[in-house]
């Protein structure tokens, strides 16, 4: 059960909320459970969005996050959408007093919308439901074996390959790599479902791409990708195809 970002056998928890009473409570209930199960965690409370975002920067890796709705610098709705900048499958679990934003927290995909007061009994459950998506996550990943070390990159944290000389550099949630390897053989050992060329010097990931115009591709990272000519009505296709097929 590795965390999305890779490596650490634990689930790591992002608990966040400007009341500290109510970020504490949710906290406890999360360790319990855990403890419980005896499932290795790791939790962490932030109380506004600029410490939670400041620790996604520096590469910081949650399974999910438990989010207050309604909080001094921004919403949780807010924060909710700059997660999902920045993960393709996070795990979001609203916990709050304002039942008015039930339908808003389902457009931001949220896993579950429980109000406070049943906090003790709802968030057990939410956990229990939440496990088996956790565990079911995509483990696939590149192997790159340098001279001294080998490197792991899951499939799922790629966000596009290019070719730069006679090497390709993945570029990744964290960080580049590079490997003395043609984009052609790397997209052989690839699925090509998810992964396919954009022009003949890149190789993207369709889950993060975010939308596609005027012959460009913005990319979960913010980068921005050209599309060749020759391929534009293909990966346009390939694009709608991918969408419809996870949002049946």
């Amino acid at each position: 059960m590795d965390s999305e970002c890779g490596g650490t056998k634990m689930v790591r928890i992002a608990v966040v909320d400007d009341r500290p009473d109510d970020r504490r409570r949710m906290a406890r209930i999360t360790e319990t459970y855990f403890r419980k199960k005896r499932i290795p965690f790791e939790v962490e409370g932030f109380g506004g969005s600029a410490g939670l975002f400041r620790a996604l920067d520096e590469k910081n890796c949650f399974d999910f996050f438990l989010l207050d709705l309604q909080m001094a610098d921004m919403t949780g709705l807010q924060i909710a959408r700059e997660i999902r900048n920045r993960y393709s499958e996070p795990v979001i679990i609203f916990v709050t007093n304002y039942l008015s934003y039930a339908i808003e927290a389902y457009e931001v995909n949220a896993f579950r919308y429980i109000p406070k007061e049943l906090m003790e009994g709802k968030l057990p459950e939410a956990f229990e439901a939440m496990m088996p998506q956790i565990d079911a996550r995509d483990q696939r990943a590149y192997i790159i074996n340098h001279e001294l070390r080998a490197e792991k990159i899951f499939y799922r944290d790629i966000f596009y390959v290019k070719k730069e000389g006679k090497h390709i550099v993945i570029v990744h949630r964290n960080g580049e790599s590079r490997e003395r390897k043609t984009l052609q053989e790397f997209y052989g050992e690839t699925d090509p479902e998810e992964f396919f060329y954009v022009d003949k010097g890149c190789v993207v990931n369709a889950r993060h791409i975010m939308s596609f115009r005027r012959g460009e591709l913005s990319m979960r990272n913010q980068d921005i990708l050209a599309v060749s000519r020759p391929r534009f009505h293909d990966v346009q296709e390939r694009i709608i195809a991918y969408w419809e097929e996870r949002n049946p």
